[in-house]
């Protein structure tokens, strides 16, 4: 056999969050060779568990390619996983010793960039329970928002759906009108405006989240104030756009659950700076690992 080709590098991209995380292997050529999932993979919530995840995903790839263990020290690993921003998983990813050749670590936002641009730079903004805007300028990437509910996240998801129940208690108290949005949240509660505020006691951003989807189908029926609330959020959202322009990191990609909705209601003077995701973040943790497998440290990066 040529020992060339038996040693050939191989390249791993996984994109890992708090529901699971998601691997491809390609050959130097680009050929992919194998897909696998594993468990979650977020830096923050699952700590070590997350990097046994993203190391048994990479095991799955290497046997579905038919490779085996014996090629884990050919291996080139890109991660973009939840949470890698933080000064916690630095510390966790500096003492982790994967067997491979080399692996870089970014947050899971600087791959879907970098997928949503094939590699260039640009910007981006994810609306879905929560929200928060990447910029890559000259290879670099710069997080913006993504504080989190309830102390910010304005225009998430969650955002959204406590917007519509702050302004079905409003309601409920003549304060504003009723339309068919406040009623029919009133009713999930039983139309006990006071079972809104216990629920709230123990709800978490995705709970408020689940919200969200009902304020954009009353907005598809012409309740007005289900457009309102889309108007809110558009410009929540617009200010986050208009950021990455300032920052010129354009174009920029919306991905995301509300996304089309957002988009929707956004200015022509934001949208002409819009465009779909090119590639998922799979490949952009690819881009990301063949741009700096070269690196003669493993490392995380901000």
């Amino acid at each position: 056999m040529n020992s060339a080709v038996t040693e050939e590098p191989l390249y791993v991209g996984v994109d890992g969050g708090g529901t699971g995380c998601r691997g491809r292997l390609e050959n130097a050529a680009g050929d992919c060779l194998a897909e696998a999932s594993a468990g979650p993979a977020n830096l923050y919530q699952q700590r070590e568990q997350a990097l046994v995840a993203v190391e048994q995903c990479v095991d799955t790839l290497l046997r579905s390619a038919g490779i085996g263990p014996q090629g884990q020290s050919r291996v080139h690993a890109g991660l973009g996983l939840a949470g890698a921003e933080l000064p916690s998983a630095r510390q966790l990813v500096a003492g982790w010793q994967p067997p491979w050749a080399s692996v870089q670590v970014v947050n899971d936002a600087h791959v879907a960039c970098l997928g949503a641009h094939q590699g260039q730079d640009g910007g981006l903004v994810v609306v879905g329970t929560g929200i928060v805007g990447w910029a890559i300028r000259a290879g670099q990437g710069q997080i913006l928002d993504g504080w989190g509910f309830p102390l910010a996240d304005q225009g998430s998801g969650a955002w959204l759906g406590q917007r519509a129940l702050q302004l079905t208690l409003r309601a409920s108290d003549g304060m504003v009108p009723e339309t068919p949005l406040t009623r029919h949240l009133l009713a999930r509660f039983a139309d006990n405006p006071r079972r809104i505020t216990e629920w709230a006691a123990t709800a978490r951003s995705g709970d408020y989240a689940h919200y969200a989807r009902t304020v954009v189908e009353y907005a598809d029926q012409g309740d007005a104030a289900a457009e309102t609330l889309l108007q809110e959020q558009a410009r929540e959202v617009g200010l986050l756009v208009q950021r990455l322009l300032d920052m010129h990191a354009s174009p920029v990609a919306l991905l995301g659950g509300l996304a089309p909705a957002v988009s929707a209601h956004l200015p022509a003077a934001l949208t002409r700076f819009l465009v779909p995701a090119r590639e998922d973040a799979i490949a952009g943790a690819l881009y990301f690992i063949r741009q700096n497998a070269t690196r003669s440290e493993d490392s995380i990066r901000p």
